[in-house]
């Protein structure tokens, strides 16, 4: 949120950390009556007041807490009484979008909801398929300044319009592709993104039609400046943040 560094734990004690912009541990977010063995958070939005929503898989809920860290309530989207909600952002307008990724034999939910904050559900879109536009198992999201959903799923990023219609993917090969998306998001006109499998970030400008390249950065390695396949990505004024995850830190970046 620009003073603070919220990190989903995927071993361990499967919290949410806090960490100052320095990198001081402030605490951690977990939802009551929870252990390290019920919860698993995903992905985390802030939003403009504060409020911090969580996606946790293993309950497959939606959680907001308080910006001191305190358990506000579950998110309970109206008309939805059972759903598998597998990443959060939050616009501008603080309008939430949740990607959903439901997988049952008689069942199959590969979508997007975009929702007010009370839970009325402003519109939902996207279904499970090879196709350009469609999705498969989506779990990362962002918002640009355009209000397009840029979407990152198992088959690369595509990007919609503000009222769900399919606009463009980015290419999965070669310099400024993104093959398998880790991270998504959005500052100040660029997208922000990682790439898994080639160990690298990246920024797009996303000001125009159509995104161009900024900048790609890392390389798959153990030191300083190296990734190895970087999860979520996060950026500020001055700084970008990516979960660094097989080398087990957060690392930090110029912007």
């Amino acid at each position: 949120d620009g003073s603070r560094i919220y990190a989903a734990e995927g071993a361990g004690s499967y919290a949410v950390k806090v960490f100052d912009a320095k990198g001081t541990p402030l605490g951690e977010l977990t939802p009551p009556h929870t252990t390290e063995t019920t919860r698993q958070p995903a992905s985390i939005a802030v939003a403009p007041d504060g409020s911090v929503y969580v996606v946790d898989k293993r309950l497959r809920q939606l959680l907001i807490f308080d910006t001191d860290g305190t358990f506000r309530d579950t998110f309970r989207p109206a008309g939805i009484d059972d759903w598998a909600p597998s990443a959060v952002t939050i616009d501008a307008a603080g309008q939430v979008y949740v990607s959903e990724a439901y997988e049952l034999p008689a069942v199959q939910r590969h979508r997007i909801l975009e929702f007010k904050t009370d839970g009325t559900l402003i519109r939902a879109f996207g279904q499970k398929g090879g196709g350009q536009s469609d999705l498969m198992f989506p779990a990362r999201l962002a918002v640009d300044g355009k209000n397009r959903v840029w979407v990152g799923d198992m088959t690369g990023v595509k990007v919609y319009g503000p009222d769900g219609a399919f606009l463009f993917r980015l290419k999965e090969e070669g310099d400024g592709a993104v093959a398998l998306p880790g991270g998504l998001a959005y500052l100040d006109g660029t997208i922000y993104a990682t790439d898994i499998t080639n160990h690298r970030g990246l920024m797009f400008d996303a000001t125009g039609d159509t995104p161009a390249v900024k900048a790609q950065f890392g390389e798959l390695g153990f030191g300083k400046g190296q990734l190895r396949y970087p999860a979520g990505i996060a950026a500020s004024a001055s700084r970008i943040y990516i979960a660094n995850r097989e080398n087990g830190r957060i690392d930090t970046w110029t912007r």
